[in-house]
């Protein structure tokens, strides 16, 4: 992609982030972290961030790889990554070291403390440096973009194949093969395919079951692109469907359209999330809808902000989030509706493709 990051800026970010927190140096040992302050897309390794310098220590399976990926921070190879990490803070005068205290094991916090002079110490960190992945900048928005484009051109290819007995885990493999092939590093989390009773289950595996007339058909899916994930929640009917199975589906499409109005810098999470649940327990579903209305997306498939009825999280533009409210009738059939959208300086765009109007197919 021609759009590059800014690593630097992203680093000084995330000195500015935890200047109240009173450390003189950060360890940052998520994966997903380290790819967004380094532009390291390797499994492991440590990133020790103090006022000066960034230091990425790896050991030799990935040396190579970083040195190639890594912009603006220091690549040190260790046999040993603790030991790597001790070297880089005793070999300063470092008295209070934050670390994410989401991402540190039991383990490592021990490891790593035993090793330190009774001078110095781990402090976990009050703000995860994860806030700093929530508002994307114009490179993310690209791949993001592609990611969405990618995963819409697949669907579209996979429908071409679905018949009265396909099965679910048919339906999910093709998908996942047309995403493959459209770009998709891989699917941005296990594809779920859900039919008739099935798709009451939100998160419902892909089974042995058969396509049949009448059903409806959850498709939750998602590519990643260049490190970034799409997500989407398609429902469609194999057939016609029944006025109830219309009802719910209407329900859910116009508490998904009332809350994706709603979106704009400022708004509170909880109150879009709120709108959602307020139309859908008026139209007497109330009970049959469990989750949380969204949540952001980028890096990871499931990223900060979270609508939800106790989120705490405000919208702010550049932010990349979802609206999918869902009923789920249990051992009849669900309905999910989800699309991506980007938070703007005036309101909101939808980056994914696919239309959701009620379709039977």
């Amino acid at each position: 992609m021609d759009e590059e990051f800014d690593f630097e800026s992203r680093i000084e970010h995330l000195r500015s982030l935890t200047a109240a927190e009173e450390v003189d140096s950060l360890l940052i040992v998520d994966p997903l972290n380290i790819r967004y302050l380094s532009g390291f897309s390797g499994g492991e390794g440590f990133l020790f961030v103090d006022g000066e310098s960034a230091t990425l220590v790896v050991d030799g399976r990935y040396t190579k790889q970083a040195r190639g990926e890594v912009q603006g921070t220091r690549v040190l190879e260790y046999a040993d990554k603790v030991e790597g990490v001790l070297e880089v803070i005793l070999s300063g005068d470092r008295r209070k070291i934050g670390f994410e205290a989401g991402a540190v094991t039991y383990e490592l916090f021990t490891k790593i403390s035993d090793g330190m002079p009774d001078s110095s110490r781990l402090v976990p960190l009050k703000k995860s440096p994860a806030v700093l992945r929530a508002c994307k900048d114009a490179g993310e928005l690209v791949r993001m973009k592609e990611a969405a484009k990618i995963a819409t051109r697949a669907l579209r290819k996979t429908f071409e194949t679905l018949t009265e007995g396909t099965l679910e885990r048919e339906f999910a493999l093709l998908l996942n093969w047309h995403m493959a092939l459209e770009g998709s590093e891989k699917p941005s989390f296990d594809t779920i395919v859900a039919s008739g009773a099935n798709g009451a289950l939100p998160h419902a595996r892909p089974g042995s079951r058969p396509f049949k007339r009448g059903d409806f058909i959850v498709i939750d899916y998602g590519a990643v692109f260049e490190g970034y994930h799409s997500d989407e929640t398609y429902t469609a009917c194999l057939g016609r469907a029944t006025t109830e199975q219309r009802r719910v589906y209407e329900t859910v499409l116009a508490a998904h359209d009332r809350a994706l109005e709603a979106v704009r810098p400022g708004v509170l999470c909880r109150e879009l999330d709120g709108i959602a649940r307020t139309y859908i327990e008026q139209a007497g579903f109330g009970s049959y809808f469990v989750h949380g209305t969204g949540h952001g997306v980028g890096l990871d498939v499931h990223e900060v902000p979270t609508m939800s009825p106790r989120s705490e999280d405000r919208l702010e533009e550049g932010m990349i989030i979802t609206i999918e409210p869902g009923i789920y009738l249990p051992d009849r059939f669900g309905v999910r509706i989800e699309d991506m959208i980007l938070v703007t300086g005036d309101g909101f765009e939808v980056l994914s493709e696919t239309p959701k109007n009620f379709v039977e197919l």
